[in-house]
C-alpha cells in the first residue's frame, strides 16, 4: 500500500505541469526525519501512523475485522531568509492543497476505502525550512475462518 501512495505523491504536479515534490520515500524513524535539515527544495516522507481494530463479526465460523490504517506524510520545504516563516507557510499551504486533492477518496488498493484526511500538524523548523505531517486513513476488512 505504501509504496503505491509514493508513486502517486510522487507524479503530483502543480498548475504548471512542474512535479510538486523533489523527492518521495518512505521512512520509519520520525525522529530522524523531523530533527534534519530539509534534504531538497520540497520533499515528502511517506510514514505509517497507526491501525486500530473494530470486531464486525466473531462466531464459530470466523472473524471479521475492520482495520483503519492511518498512515502520514511528511512534508519538508526549504524556506531560507524566512525567520517568520512567512514564505514557508505560503508554500506550504499550496502543496497541502495540491496533496489533499490528490489523496482524498483515493483507494491505494483493492478492498481499502477511499482516504480520508486525518488531520496535520508542523512537526519541527528546521535551520533551512519546515516540516509538516499530514495524516489521512483508510480501512478494510481483515476475515479469518476458523477450521472445524
Amino acid at each position: 500500500m505504501y509504496s503505491t501512495i509514493e508513486n502517486r505523491i510522487a507524479l503530483l504536479t502543480d498548475a504548471n505541469a512542474k512535479r510538486v515534490f523533489n523527492q518521495v520515500k518512505s521512512a520509519l524513524n520520525l525522529a530522524v526525519v523531523k530533527t534534519g535539515s530539509v534534504p531538497k527544495p520540497y520533499c515528502a516522507y511517506v510514514v505509517p501512523v497507526s491501525d486500530s481494530t473494530k470486531n464486525l463479526m466473531n462466531d464459530a465460523s470466523g472473524s471479521i475485522e475492520q482495520i483503519t490504517t492511518t498512515f502520514g506524510v511528511v512534508v519538508g520545504i526549504q524556506s531560507r531568509n524566512d525567520p517568520t516563516g512567512e514564505k514557508g507557510n505560503q508554500l506550504l499551504q499550496s502543496i497541502l492543497s495540491t496533496l489533499r486533492l490528490s489523496l482524498m477518496a483515493y483507494s491505494p488498493k483493492i478492498g481499502y476505502s477511499g482516504c480520508k484526511l486525518a488531520g496535520g500538524n508542523l512537526l519541527n523548523m528546521s535551520d533551512n525550512g519546515l516540516w509538516w505531517l499530514e495524516k489521512f486513513s483508510t480501512t478494510y476488512n481483515l476475515e479469518s475462518s476458523y477450521e472445524q
